[in-house]
């Protein structure tokens, strides 16, 4: 809980300072001071008040659905390996049909260097995005090997709230 806090405050104190250092950049232009101190305070208040609504929201959130940041499900990266038993024709359709739909993917495509599915989901309230990788590796004739990536965008992400847990429940149901 504390870094969450901890990271919105960095995020709040950057803001404040570049709008405060443009407003005193500004001070030293022919504008009309007053006018270019009250514009920064403004702007360093609204950022301030914009972050503390923020952190009481994520707060709120955290306490309502009884989620700590130790927990599995909101850490930003997670992974699994399941096996599927299906053929690989089948599996691939699927995977090429199916999932971009189920996960909401803007941009799915297949990456040959590293022999991978790649998609990238939409940012949302609770998340800025994620990056979902699927690896595929044939077994046998009926048992397929599906390694799954789901990761956010941002790396400074330290919780999506579940986002990338349900990226791979969706993937793992459309299989079902």
């Amino acid at each position: 809980m504390k870094r969450l806090i901890f990271q919105n405050i960095k995020v709040g104190l950057f803001f404040f300072a570049i709008q405060l250092f443009v407003g005193l950049i500004f001070l030293y232009k022919s504008f009309n001071q007053e006018t270019i101190i009250m514009t920064s305070f403004i702007c360093c208040v609204s950022t301030l008040v914009f972050l503390l609504v923020i952190v009481i929201i994520q707060l709120f959130y955290m306490k309502n659905n009884k989620i700590s940041l130790d927990d599995f499900d909101i850490k930003p990266t997670q992974t699994t390996i399941f096996y599927v038993d299906k053929t690989y024709e089948e599996t691939l359709a699927i995977i090429q049909n199916t999932i971009p739909e189920k996960i909401k993917s803007y941009q799915f495509k297949y990456d040959n260097e590293q022999d991978v599915y790649k998609a990238k989901t939409d940012a949302s309230i609770l998340s800025w995005g994620e990056e979902i990788i699927i690896k595929i590796t044939k077994l046998d004739n009926f048992k397929i090997q599906l390694s799954v990536l789901s990761k956010s965008l941002l790396k400074t992400t330290l919780t999506d709230y579940g986002k990338s847990s349900a990226n791979i429940k969706k993937i793992k149901l459309a299989f079902e």
